[in-house]
C-alpha cells in the first residue's frame, strides 16, 4: 500500500525540506550547527568539522515538501 502512495520522480510530501540543526550550550544559548534548504532526501548525514560541547540538540524544521507537519523518524548522534 505504501508504494502506491509514493510520488515517483518527485520529493515525497512528508520529507523535511528546510531545517536547522542547533545545539544548546552550557550557557543556555542555541547555536546553529548546520542548516539545509531544498532537501528532498529521506536520509541525511552531517559531519561536523569539530566536536561540540552541548547539553541538548534541536532539529528546527521550517518547511516540508508538501505536508502541513514534519515527520522525523530518527536522529542519531555519535561522539
Amino acid at each position: 500500500g505504501y508504494t502506491r502512495r509514493m510520488h515517483w520522480g518527485a520529493p515525497q510530501p512528508e520529507t523535511v525540506r528546510d531545517y536547522c540543526l542547533e545545539a544548546e550550550t552550557f550557557g543556555g544559548a542555541w547555536t546553529a550547527l548546520h542548516s539545509e534548504c531544498g532537501n528532498y532526501q529521506r536520509r541525511r548525514v552531517h559531519q561536523l568539522a569539530a566536536p561540540v560541547a552541548t547539553i541538548a540538540l534541536r532539529l528546527a524544521v521550517t518547511a516540508t515538501n508538501g505536508l502541513d507537519h514534519a515527520r522525523v523518524c530518527e536522529v542519531r548522534v555519535y561522539g
